[in-house]
């Protein structure tokens, strides 16, 4: 096997010509889309990760592009932009399917629902929205936090019942289906950026503006353990490997963390990912392929392949400490 993708022997994709905003794969890992962070280049850029190339045109969303997110059939991706329009799209053609949907404000952050039905958007004014993918009409009233601020993050739960979101104040969760809002605001310090559900749908991970994780139990809306340290400013992003086992985070500091969610604890040390900051953190179906998104426009593609592993990890993990997370069809050699 060549170098492995992610290794330092290998340069970053130069993804767009300004910062990197958001990235998402294709359900089947074979695509991924990024989007372009500023007006220097305000396009969203579809590539095979294999080859690291681009697969089609361009596709301009207009007003810019803040988020992207995929359908779990892959039938379309959705945008969101700063001029308050969600845009659906043909991943093979990069043509729009129907009319752009309108959110007030601005949308911040996208998510389907696991069935692909829905899509909610959440905004800059602050509200979150549900929409029928199908129809492209909105799904009852948007769903109000009361608490000011912008909408940062969403995400649906894996059996697509609940619906978290974050804040100024913190993570929420909300019934989407009745638009209520379930248990007590799950509180930040400072905010939190980054909301994510575990695979199995038991915690809910936050990532705040003090640079801390928290894990949640979504039953209760309580804590779970301590709030998880390390990185030196806010948490921009988290996603969880497919089995549950690894949380991935990325934050303002330009670095990205590993950690064990069960046990509360790093998996090794920080790996510096981009210069001005990580915008997104992405792990591929299958969780051998995570991709960042940075500041300085470009796009890392860690292959967790192999004794690589052990590099994405910490250069002085030793095996024995990462079998717990690898799958189990990976031969690790390393120390």
């Amino acid at each position: 096997m060549g170098p492995p993708i992610g290794d330092p022997s290998r340069s970053p994709i130069r993804a767009h010509q300004g910062s990197v905003a958001a990235l998402a794969f294709s359900p089947d890992g074979k695509t991924l889309a990024t989007v372009g962070g500023d007006e220097t280049d305000p396009t969203i850029r579809l590539w095979d990760p294999g080859t690291r190339e681009t697969i089609a045109e361009p596709i301009r969303h207009p007003g810019g592009a803040t988020s992207v997110a995929f359908s779990p059939h892959a039938q379309l991706f959705a945008t969101g932009g700063y001029a308050g329009t969600v845009r659906f799209w043909d991943p093979d053609s990069g043509t729009p399917v129907r009319p752009p949907v309108k959110h007030p404000g601005g949308v911040m952050s996208m998510a389907f629902s696991p069935d692909g039905r829905i899509l909610a958007s959440a905004g800059f004014e602050g509200s979150i929205r549900l929409w029928n993918v199908a129809t492209g009409g909105q799904i009852g009233d948007p769903l109000q936090r009361g608490t000011g601020g912008i909408a940062r993050s969403v995400a649906f739960s894996p059996n697509g019942r609940l619906l978290a979101s974050s804040d100024d104040v913190g993570a929420h969760l909300w019934d989407p289906e009745s638009g209520e809002r379930i248990g007590s605001p799950m509180r930040h310090p400072d905010g939190a950026s980054a909301v994510a559900f575990s695979p199995d749908g038991r915690i809910i991970a936050s990532g705040g503006s003090d640079g801390s994780i928290r894990l949640w139990d979504p039953t209760t809306t309580e804590p779970v353990g301590m709030p998880l340290s390390g990185h030196a400013r806010p948490v921009t992003s988290l996603t969880f490997s497919s089995d549950g086992r690894l949380l991935v985070s990325g934050g303002q500091d330009g670095t990205i963390r590993l950690w064990d969610p069960a046990a509360g604890d790093p998996v090794g040390g920080p790996l510096a990912a981009h210069k001005y900051g990580v915008a997104a953190v992405a792990m591929s179906p299958g969780s051998n392929l995570l991709a960042s998104a940075g500041g300085d426009g470009t796009v890392r593609l860690w292959d967790w392949d192999s004794d690589h592993a052990c590099e994405v990890a910490d250069s002085y993990v030793a095996s024995s400490q990462l079998d717990p997370y690898v799958p189990s069809g990976w031969q690790l050699s390393c120390r």
